[in-house]
């Protein structure tokens, strides 16, 4: 079972969407 760094109850899956966006540039990284 892998968690996510911070959001470990979402799981992976939230963390690496919230990665691409940020990536991406809709997030700005101090949300992290």
């Amino acid at each position: 079972v892998e968690e996510g760094g911070g959001i470990g109850g979402f799981g992976g899956g939230l963390e690496t969407k919230r990665r691409l966006l940020a990536l991406e540039g809709v997030l700005p990284e101090p949300l992290f």
